[in-house]
């Protein structure tokens, strides 16, 4: 043997060996918390607020400690929040803990934090279920999840990864036989974000023995979750949250199945409809994320195939072998993971793949990561030692390297929507400088631009005003603004002439919508410039008000204001 042969097979057993010990493992995951950082958060540094987000966290940040902790315990005690006060809860603990720490930036990366402990968690379990392999493969299908466009989403990150968090403790404490912890954090999942919760009722299923005790534990595990979610549903109906009340015996029956086949068609759908989302939107950076992640999981994909001497509790092999049953129990765990998590999303459809309503498939990540992470290791066995592994390898690499891309697009449009939400608020402020008490703004410039994956100047635009200000807590109703919808000039007038404002002609929460005399009404038109005359609606002639006083500046500048224009 050539010394150089013997130099080549003694650095790879080292490797190996180093990969295969518990330093190895931690190596593993800090590339991944490296390669999540930049999926999702390289560009952080120019996010902002969105939608939800500016209703709560400037709110947040400018609490102190005790009035933080009040209002914490308010939301709790009256169960505020659509019977899910923890949500809420939540968003506020950690944005106020992120500001603290580093202002805007800080709440980011409070979010990142709670996605990586997370993966971490969840690496964790297909682990001790399974092999090394599996649990890499799983979590890096976890870090490129792409149904779910909303885990930079601050109201998501904060709001719903302490969520699933609770429940991949829960997963841990039930692998450990510790049924009453596992069942107690499962449980207050119901009371934060809900859709993670039926997921812990595949998690019986990654034992590794399939007999008929485990068929009563499976009976006994989901008699438990289907007590648990009636006693929730139960206080739901009791205090008439709507979104219960709402739902007649048939929905409930009905929407789940739909739901379900719905969202599994949108997680087979990603996966061409994502690249060609890239394709269209392609930048330089999103072309070098790309290449970059092309080059980088070449190199892990060949990496682990060169290895061979990695043993787990659970081995798995190619699909023709007798021990076809140990992958086939995660596919199974999987798919029942991946089924569960939308059978209680009731208010969003399945099928949407884009913007803020993407959330829907948030909890669903668990159980398609499983999926995809037993398929790419069976896939690397079956190329192991086989010379086509050379090209097969690198041109898988360069598929998923679309979706490392993909997160490159995502952050695009939040850097993108922040500033768009920046421009619409200095046009706006100088042409409403008399906004007072009561005052309505409507804007009907059409032109605004918007992003696809997260709102700029949205649905909650109405509620940006008083953000931006601090405004007399004596008035009855603060100056808001409305973004007018197309054709809205269609429904906008009562028979006495009066401004009506409902879901046919503005974007904006139901709870802010009604009617206004004329006089109240600031209207700004097409370019952002404001009318001062009388404006004449389909052949209706209203006078709205004229340029007063200016008084806006003279109000103490909020939190949201400095974020914005600072």
């Amino acid at each position: 043997m050539s010394p150089n042969l013997k130099a080549t097979i003694s650095i790879k057993n080292r490797l190996t060996k180093f990969l295969t010990s518990p330093s190895g493992e931690v190596t593993l995951l800090a590339v991944l918390a490296v390669g999540y950082w930049c999926v999702y958060y390289w560009q952080s540094r120019q996010f902002g607020l969105y939608e939800d987000d500016l209703t709560i966290i400037p709110r947040a940040f400018a609490f102190s400690l005790p009035e933080l902790l009040k209002h914490i315990w308010s939301l709790i005690s009256h169960l505020y929040g659509h019977a899910r006060p923890l949500h809420d809860s939540s968003i506020y603990l950690f944005s106020w803990l992120g500001w603290h720490i580093n202002g805007l930036w800080g709440a980011y990366w409070i979010g990142y934090l709670l996605t990586f402990v997370n993966l971490s968690l969840f690496y964790a379990i297909v682990r001790r279920v399974s092999n090394r392999q599996v649990a890499f493969f799983s979590a890096l299908a976890y870090c490129l999840f792409a149904s779910d466009t909303t885990r930079i989403f601050l109201t998501l990150s904060l709001g719903l990864q302490p969520f699933l968090l609770l429940l991949f403790l829960a997963s841990h404490a039930y692998l450990s036989n510790r049924r009453w912890l596992a069942y107690t954090l499962a449980f207050i999942i119901l009371f934060g974000y809900e859709t993670p919760f039926l997921v812990f009722m595949g998690i019986p299923l990654l034992k590794s023995k399939w007999d008929k005790r485990l068929i009563k534990e499976l009976f006994l595990h989901l008699a438990v979750m289907g007590a648990m979610l009636l006693a929730v549903f139960i206080i739901r109906l009791s205090i008439g949250e709507g979104r219960v009340v709402e739902l007649s015996t048939m929905e409930l029956i009905k929407r789940p199945i739909y739901q379900v086949a719905k969202g599994l068609l949108a997680n087979i759908t990603i996966l061409y409809y994502r690249p060609s989302q890239v394709i269209t939107q392609i930048t330089p950076l999103v072309l070098e994320a790309v290449i970059a992640g092309a080059i980088v999981l070449t190199s892990l994909l060949l990496g682990y195939i060169s290895r061979s001497n990695i043993k787990g509790k659970t081995e798995t092999h190619p699909l023709w072998t007798p021990c076809l049953s140990a992958t086939i129990k995660l596919y199974l765990a999987g798919l029942v993971m991946l089924g569960a998590s939308y059978l209680i999303s009731f208010t969003v459809a399945a099928s949407i793949l884009n913007g803020r309503d993407a959330r829907v498939h948030a909890a669903a990540i668990v159980g398609a990561s499983l999926i995809t992470g037993t398929l790419l290791e069976q896939l690397m066995a079956l190329l192991k030692n086989n010379p086509v592994r050379f090209i097969v390898v690198p041109l898988l690499a360069a598929y998923m390297a679309f979706f490392v891309g993909f997160g490159f697009v995502v952050q695009n449009e939040y850097r993108l929507a922040w500033s768009y939400e920046k421009r619409f608020w200095s046009d706006l402020l100088p042409q409403i400088q008399d906004a007072g008490e009561n005052k309505i703004t409507l804007v009907a410039a059409c032109s605004i631009p918007e992003t696809t994956q997260i709102g700029a100047n949205t649905w909650n635009v109405p509620r940006v005003l008083e953000q931006l200000f601090v405004f007399p807590s004596s008035w009855a109703a603060p100056p808001r603004v409305y973004r007018l919808l197309p054709n809205w000039q269609e429904s906008i007038l009562t028979e006495d002439g009066k401004i009506t404002l409902q879901i046919t002609n503005v974007e904006a929460p139901p709870s802010l919508y009604g009617e206004f005399d004329p006089s109240q009404i600031i209207f700004v038109g097409s370019e952002m410039h404001r009318e001062s005359g009388p404006l004449n609606i389909n052949g209706t002639t209203i006078n709205i008000a004229a340029p007063g006083e200016p008084v806006l500046d003279t109000y103490p500048k909020a939190i949201l204001y400095h974020l914005l224009f600072d």
